[in-house]
């Protein structure tokens, strides 16, 4: 029971991880364009530090100091000096999540890019990923062996593993998917 409890949290922890440094989308679902943390409104470039998705709207910070709403639709974009009234405008206009704000900020596509050069460099060493991920599983299968000493119990958590990673990959899948906040 403990050991599933702590694979279960180990899970839960990586989802939030990945979601934690997921890159936000290039383009929005409404269909702005953001390039390396900057998008363009009225031949004017905004820099970004950190903004949500919601309801068809960016609302977060820009890099001098300024907050903004940018409502996609409309193609109009309000900038706030002060924090206060920033706030206030979101919760007149209910653009204020209920559920869950999905916060995007930091190097825009800097593990998309790493990732992809890791994995191609992987694949033409060393034969291919799937090469890998069986190497790997065969791995974490014999040093459970070694640990429980039990067949079962270390077929049992090989299997849970592969469970877990499968779940880790269908979060990662839904977070870049939906980059909006619910």
């Amino acid at each position: 029971m403990k050991k599933s409890f702590l694979v279960g949290m180990l899970i839960l922890f990586s989802c939030k991880v990945w979601a934690i440094f997921d890159p936000p989308p290039d383009v929005t679902p409404a269909g702005t364009a953001i390039e390396k943390g900057s998008f363009l409104v009225d031949n004017k470039w905004v820099d970004i530090e950190y903004f949500y998705i919601y309801q068809r709207h960016l609302i977060g910070k820009s890099l001098d100091n300024q907050y903004f709403i940018y409502d996609e639709d409309r193609g109009e974009i309000k900038f706030f000096k002060d924090k206060i009234n920033w706030e206030n405008t979101i919760k007149k206009q209910n653009l204020q999540p209920y559920l869950w704000t999905r916060w995007h900020q930091g190097e825009w596509n800097y593990l998309n890019d790493l990732f992809f050069v890791v994995g191609f460099l992987t694949m033409l060493s060393s034969g291919g990923v799937p090469l890998l991920i069986i190497l790997f599983f065969y791995l974490l299968y014999r040093a459970a062996r070694f640990i429980f000493e039990s067949e079962e119990i270390s077929l049992n958590f090989l299997h849970k593993t592969i469970i877990g990673v499968a779940i880790v990959a269908i979060c990662n899948i839904l977070l870049q998917s939906y980059p909006q906040s619910i």
